[in-house]
């Protein structure tokens, strides 16, 4: 622990050296891009490369003391960042080459516009008392950050009779936690056995106690968020922003709240005829039910009911039975085969490095020297070869840590290891990613399936990974997924598209079978025989409708739920903020879920409203992804040449260009709205003119 803070001692020493250097040495006059800029964006890239390593471990480590020693580090280089923008001497410098219109290329062009907008960053204005109240703003939303993830991590459940567990699949108890007298079994919350235990648990009542139970334990996380909303309403102020909001959107695509506004609204009366079917069928297949058990009905529908009438929506109407395409799901097995359907794609290549060839890599010290958990899985990959060149260029490191364990971060995530950029002598530093999953571990000797669902989420965050792998910019502060805010999502949720073309499901999903621990030839050319049946295939096709106008308008709701704790304009309003009801309110609006009688907590253990700033960003960008894969993959979703062009246009530039220009040079034309309604079915569009987007 106190190396990792002895090493960041030294890094920031280095750097305040080599700011000082360069004040000392150059004037105005003399000041260039080359012999000012540059050296700070070398030792800007080596500070990202140290902190973002640093910062990673946080994520997976149960170690209190290593994770408090992280976000020491981590704070320290956001001091330096500050003390540097507030440098009148270093500005002199970087604003008298401004002066001077230097012809540079466009990565280093947007790198100069950056680091001169932070020397003009408002705080650099600020007064003395002013710098003191926002450091200390800084450092408690930092700990308040700290200790409401912190309770997310905390193990919870809940004891339930046989009766009780009515429809729950018992492997999510295969724990055998059972109470003193026998009478009642334990259901852990960790991973996604919560959502899966509300989608099939056939009483009622059980599904609100786990849904009230989950909440309960993170109650003390409403008053981290109601305090953090507060803070982030000081913090906007003394920026000289209107509100929250408005602050977090100065860097995104589109920079007014009001226009964002202004979408959430449009897209609410578009999606109002699908709310309003989904609650009329909801109610029925609830009082249908409730009849049939002999449970009363109060002909209301919570937010506890949403996921299992959902699923019962989808059983009914479309003969759709979750359990039988999970067969088609093992883990490892379409793990390798979503790897191969990336490959043809995007024209790359990944080897699993393992027990065989570790040792070369780590002078025999084997597998534990490169990771942090005996189950994480490390791929090395590379460039695919081309006709007309023999080299392989090796582009990075991609970590799999796929299962939920205690300390680990909540939830479903990519997150850099290290950035990749162009060293000072102009070789390449490699990136390394981490796929950070929340899948339960199989028992010993047996096989994990995953629910379809659960097959998207896996492509979204792969997603991420690939972006960080593939770009090549100069600078870290570029790399990868690092992008604009309202734009981050789009190339994963464009993903997303692939697990539901027919093509791609007859090669992802195939029937897993003993002959599978045997990679022999002839196993693999029966393997057709296994993918899924086309009849299967339809049906699964045909349930996307309802799964994702609920996730669509799950979105809206959290959405603005996140836009109203954020748009406080006094410390009086924000101190206000009730985040239960507002939370359950705001559910109401856009899903048609019915109040409680008494409010839980439900916003509060999801780790999100803590660490997203603009969950409305995954609707925006959601515009994006079905415009770019309905124009160009659609038809096609193998298409190498495609991927190679959308790999050579967007990912490769990580953020070093203008993403809206990216999305234009793409498409050939600006993003059109109503690529996203026409793949919910909807009729309507934004407005009569095609790609007319704010």
């Amino acid at each position: 622990m106190q190396s990792v803070l002895a090493s960041t001692a030294n890094i920031l020493t280095r750097a305040a050296k080599l700011q000082n250097d360069l004040v000392e040495r150059h004037s105005p006059d003399t000041a260039t891009f080359e012999n000012i800029v540059l050296p700070l964006g070398h030792d800007e890239n080596a500070r990202l490369h140290f902190c973002q390593q640093v910062e990673f471990p946080a994520n997976v480590t149960p170690d209190d003391s290593l994770r408090a020693a992280c976000r020491e580090a981590s704070k320290r280089f956001r001091h330096f960042e500050t003390r540097t923008a507030q440098r009148a001497d270093l500005y002199m410098l970087v604003a008298a080459i401004n002066d001077k219109k230097e012809v540079l290329t466009a990565e280093r062009m947007k790198y100069f516009d950056q680091v001169l907008s932070h020397f003009e960053d408002p705080r650099g204005r600020m007064e003395a008392k002013e710098k003191c109240s926002l450091e200390l703003i800084e450092e408690e939303l930092s700990q308040v950050k700290e200790d409401y993830l912190q309770t997310c991590r905390q193990e919870s459940g809940i004891w339930l009779t046989q009766d009780e567990l009515e429809g729950i699949d018992f492997e999510l108890l295969r724990e055998n936690y059972q109470s003193e007298d026998g009478s009642r079994l334990r259901l852990s919350f960790q991973g996604m056995r919560w959502w899966k235990a509300l989608s099939t648990a056939r009483r009622s009542e059980t599904r609100r106690t786990i849904y009230t139970a989950r909440a309960s334990p993170a109650e003390s996380n409403a008053s981290l968020l109601e305090r953090a909303i507060v803070l982030r309403t000081r913090k906007a102020q003394l920026l000289g922003y209107e509100n929250y909001v408005q602050m977090t959107m100065r860097y995104n695509l589109i920079k007014s709240p009001a226009i964002v506004q202004d979408l959430l609204d449009i897209l609410e009366k578009q999606l109002s005829p699908l709310k309003d079917h989904l609650s009329k069928r909801w109610r029925e297949l609830k009082g249908r039910e409730s009849d049939d058990r002999g449970e009363e009905d109060d002909g209301k529908l919570y937010e506890w009911d949403r996921h299992y009438y959902t699923q019962k929506m989808v059983e009914e109407y479309h003969d759709f039975d979750a359990g039988e395409i999970s067969q088609y799901f093992e883990m490892s097995g379409t793990i390798q085969r979503t790897l191969g359907i990336f490959e043809s794609v995007f024209g790359i290549m990944f080897a699993e490095i393992d027990d065989q060839n570790v040792d070369i890599l780590t002078n025999r010290e084997g597998l534990q020297a490169l990771t942090w958990h005996p189950d994480v899985l490390v791929f090395a990959v590379w460039d695919a070869p081309q006709c007309d060149v023999g080299e392989q260029p090796f582009l990075g490191c991609l970590y799999m840590d796929l299962f939920c364990r205690p300390g680990k971060r909540p939830g479903f995530s990519d997150l850099p290891i290290s950035p990749g950029f162009t060293a000072e002598k102009g070789n390449r530093v490699y990136p390394s990613t981490c796929l950070l999953c929340d899948f339960d571990k199989p028992k010993e000797n047996s096989h994990r399936f995953l629910q379809h669902q659960e097959v998207v989420v896996l492509f979204h965050e792969l997603g991420h990974g690939i972006h960080d792998l593939v770009a090549k910019t100069e600078f870290a502060r570029f790399h990868g997924a690092s992008t604009a805010e309202d734009f981050n999502e789009a190339p994963s949720q464009m993903l997303e598209h692939w697990c539901w073309h027919p093509e791609i499901l007859k090669s992802l999903g195939q029937l897993h079978t003993a002959q599978d621990e045997v990679h022999d030839q002839e196993h693999v050319t029966n393997r057709q025989e296994r993918s899924m049946a086309d009849p299967l295939i339809e049906k699964l096709l045909h349930s996307r409708k309802i799964k994702d106008a609920v996730k669509i308008l799950g979105m809206l709701s959290v959405s603005r739920f996140q836009f109203a704790i954020g748009s406080a304009r006094s410390i009086q309003e924000a101190s206000e903020k009730d985040t239960t009801e507002l939370f359950h309110y705001m559910m109401n609006q856009a899903l048609g879920m019915g109040h409680p009688g008494v409010f839980c907590p439900a916003q509060a253990c999801m780790p999100e409203h803590i660490t997203v700033e603009g969950l409305y960003k995954y609707l925006i960008t959601q515009i994006y992804a079905s415009d770019m894969f309905s124009t160009v993959f659609e038809q096609d979703p193998r298409d190498g040449n495609a991927g190679s062009g959308y790999r050579r246009t967007i990912l490769d530039n990580g953020s070093s260009r203008d993403e809206m220009q990216m999305l234009v040079d793409f498409l050939g034309r600006p993003p059109d709205p109503r690529a996203l309604l026409a793949h919910l079915g909807l009729i309507g569009q934004f407005n009569d003119k095609q790609g007319s987007f704010p």
